[in-house]
């Protein structure tokens, strides 16, 4: 859910984040694959220290890890532990905030949350690259790209959205589901839940992007008759040598799964419809937060907007 943003000194999300053995392996290979004898590597939020390990094991000479919670302490002792701790200095803090005292020919990172970028790290990812990175430096990953297709699962939107509109507990629940319909979920989906084909709604080039925000208009043919529950989303990460982290639907299972974007009502779709899809990434300090509106041209104009800034209680978020 948007608001519950990761608290990365909990063991409990590394334990989740480490456990994941397609998400470590494949950065481990994308590391092995790019990360030559003598390297100088910059790890932006290291955690437990993974992938600073990795790349020391793939031949760096000196890798500076950063990470701004508590975690870096349990790093330093587990580095010490394999042997590598003369390799790897530790600095807490946040990358916008270090300074280390050489240029770095790798920046790896595994900045990405639920929809690749709510949690709002790729800034801090930025800033390293602009400031430590050679010119002919290499980006681990070097690209994400998002994609939305449109989606049917009663099951999920019964789960998340329709049982609040029918008085749980003799209550009347309807503002909890309204909050459900314009938040994001993680949820797992099958191919045979799409009702329209994918489409990249944008490639993130990590050697030059800035900042989160983006705003894209997008035409999906409905290729199935069906009732939409709204969007699926996820995405893939490209690191260079051709080694890909992919998160889509019948892909091996990953912790990010899905990002499911809700409509407030579900509603019948036809082989062949046109509908618009308008989706907005838009960051603040903490967080991404997402809008996106669809509009069903066949049927009357009915459109929908959800808007993760609804869900927003206070000036600050929840963690687990």
């Amino acid at each position: 859910m948007s608001f519950f943003i990761p608290k990365y000194d909990s063991l409990r999300i590394h334990d989740l984040m480490l456990s994941d053995s397609i998400r470590t392996q494949t950065y481990q290979r994308a590391i092995k694959a790019n990360v030559k004898d003598g390297d100088v590597v910059v790890d932006v939020g290291t955690g437990t220290g993974i992938l600073a390990m990795f790349t020391v094991k793939a031949g760096a000479r000196k890798v500076y890890a950063i990470e701004p919670t508590g975690i870096i302490n349990l790093a330093q002792r587990i580095a010490k532990t394999n042997g590598l701790g003369d390799q790897i200095e530790f600095i807490m803090g946040r990358a916008e905030d270090v300074d280390i005292p050489e240029k770095a020919d790798c920046i790896v990172s595994e900045w990405l949350g639920v929809f690749a970028i709510q949690e709002n790290m790729l800034p801090s990812v930025a800033s390293a690259r602009e400031r430590f990175l050679k010119p002919e430096g290499k980006m681990l990953p070097e690209k994400v790209s998002l994609f939305l297709s449109l989606v049917e699962n009663e099951e999920s939107y019964e789960e998340k959205i329709t049982r609040w509109n029918r008085k749980p507990y003799g209550i009347d629940y309807s503002d909890f589901a309204f909050c459900q319909a314009n938040d994001t979920h993680v949820i797992t989906f099958a191919s045979n839940n799409l009702l329209s084909d994918p489409a990249c709604i944008i490639d993130i080039d990590m050697r030059y992007a800035i900042d989160s925000n983006f705003r894209i208009e997008k035409l999906f043919k409905v290729q199935r008759d069906g009732i939409c529950h709204g969007l699926a989303g996820w995405f893939q990460a490209i690191f260079p040598e051709g080694i890909i982290l992919n998160t889509a639907p019948e892909q091996p299972w990953t912790e990010w799964c899905q990002t499911f974007f809700p409509i407030s009502e579900p509603i019948q779709v036809n082989q062949g419809d046109e509908i618009i899809v308008r989706f907005a990434a838009e960051a603040d300090n903490k967080v991404v937060h997402f809008v996106w509106e669809i509009a069903f041209m066949n049927l009357k104009g009915a459109t929908f907007i959800g808007d993760t800034r609804k869900v927003k209680f206070s000036t600050d978020y929840f963690s687990i």
